[in-house]
């Protein structure tokens, strides 16, 4: 956060990008804070061609065009670079946050009490490991039998 309270997103370039591409983004990411301008009004320009833009009595702002704002640039970062950071922070803050404050909700609720006082969510992630053991144990157990009735 800075001084204006205006969540700043980290920008980490991943491997795998080549020079090239690692400049376009660094480009991109230079016309931070975006000038964003959008329109769903087409017209069509002095060339002939259509275009999405948006009309004012001092001209005409394409919606598209990287010299009259950063649109094309905010959405490149976000749906091609950032796509996968969106959606995991996504499900692992907004989703799992909501899940735990509804099942906490339900939990108080119905006056759940937990063994210790203990967390609900923390109690079934540990049933969760302990029966994960169990069935790895059987596993095992069984692979044995198997190498037994096959060595025989």
């Amino acid at each position: 956060m800075n001084y204006s309270n205006v969540l700043s997103l980290p920008f980490i370039l991943d491997g795998g990008l080549t020079e090239e591409e690692i400049r376009r983004i660094q480009g991109m990411r230079a016309r931070v804070p975006f000038a964003v301008v959008g329109s769903n009004t087409v017209i069509t320009s002095a060339s002939g061609k259509k275009i999405r833009a948006r009309s004012y009595p001092w001209g005409v702002v394409e919606v598209d065009n990287l010299e009259h704002n950063d649109f094309s640039a905010l959405r490149h970062l976000l749906l091609t670079v950032h796509m996968q950071d969106l959606l995991e922070t996504t499900h692992l803050k907004h989703y799992e946050a909501y899940r735990f404050n509804k099942l906490s909700g339900i939990a108080q609720m119905s006056h759940f009490v937990t063994r210790d006082g203990k967390d609900p969510m923390l109690l079934m992630e540990a049933e969760k490991r302990e029966h994960e053991s169990k069935m790895l144990k059987m596993e095992k157990e069984m692979e044995a039998v198997f190498e037994k009735k096959v060595n025989k």
